[in-house]
């Protein structure tokens, strides 16, 4: 009887959660880090969990450089992402950075309402028509 508990990407998203509620967010971004090396890339829960724990710890630099990190493996910054974000920049009194996740944050929403409205009967209308 081999009684083995494999890893999945569930397992290490929950340990990322345990470490950022645990406030061992040096911990958490090493364990995001290996994460690779263990041939499970991070996928957007894991950033985001990791980035909650960074903001938690007014680490605004660590969340700089994950959303970074995210956008440069491919995948899409969430809304709650991009909250952690400009919650950690807010509270490190980086108004410039804060700017830009704003920035960000409505270019994304423009973005997704322009495809919904192409989406619905009438959608792409002029309204004022």
């Amino acid at each position: 009887d081999d009684c083995r508990i494999l890893a999945n990407l569930c397992s290490y998203n929950a340990v990322l959660s345990a470490l950022g509620r645990g406030m061992r967010w040096a911990d958490q971004l090493l364990f995001l880090h290996d994460m690779r090396s263990r041939a499970t890339p991070p996928d957007g829960v894991s950033y985001t969990s990791t980035l909650a724990g960074s903001a938690r710890g007014s680490n605004w630099v660590a969340c700089l450089w994950l959303m970074q990190d995210l956008i440069s493996h491919g995948l899409r910054p969430s809304m709650s992402s991009r909250t952690e974000v400009l919650h950690s920049c807010t509270a490190g009194q980086q108004p410039a950075h804060r700017s830009s996740v704003l920035l960000g944050i409505a270019s994304s929403a423009s973005t997704r309402l322009s495809r919904g409205m192409q989406l619905c009967p009438g959608g792409s209308r002029d309204p004022a028509s």
